[in-house]
């Protein structure tokens, strides 16, 4: 009888640890943008040098880069307006869109892109080299510009962690 009572009680104090730290799993923030993304583009493009660009509607962005615009519920896209490798794309995700299908896909554009001006011109091809993608919460961005760094730092500031 005492070893069912014991072995009652190491049961009990299983579950009630297993429910005091399931309680305390983290569970992934919640981000939100400041602004809509076209905002959020114009700010980053005004900021950073990069060079002619037009604007990219979502219906046309497959066309243009392999990228589907279905996969954003939101989305600012800017590619070159002449030979150049100048990018930038910024959007939210739609529903049940996997972050890693959209990073494979923008993967996809920006290795072309540089494959694109490897033997063609060689600054353009540096700065390709050198694009960025990044995330946060259900929020991407490629960035191929001549200050990445300040891009990204604005981009991170617009889509913050709800707290």
């Amino acid at each position: 009888m005492k070893k069912c009572r014991c072995e009652f009680s190491a049961f009990l104090i299983t579950l009630a640890l297993l429910l005091i730290l399931g309680g305390c799993a983290t569970k992934a923030p919640v981000y939100r943008c400041s602004m809509t993304m076209e905002e959020l583009a114009e700010q980053i493009r005004s900021s950073v040098g990069f060079g002619m660009m037009m604007a990219q509607p979502a219906e046309d962005l497959e066309a243009a880069t392999g990228v589907k615009g279905e996969y954003f519920s939101e989305i600012a896209a800017y590619l070159p307006m002449r030979i150049g490798s100048d990018t930038l794309m910024i959007g939210k995700l739609a529903e049940n869109v996997q972050m890693e299908i959209v990073e494979e896909a923008l993967k996809a554009h920006l290795d072309n892109l540089i494959k694109t001006f490897e033997t063609y011109l060689p600054e353009a091809y540096e700065m390709a080299k050198q694009g960025q993608i990044v995330h946060r919460g259900d929020y991407v961005m490629l960035v191929v510009s001549p200050d990445n760094d300040k891009a990204i730092a604005l981009f991170e500031a617009a889509i913050q962690s709800e707290t």
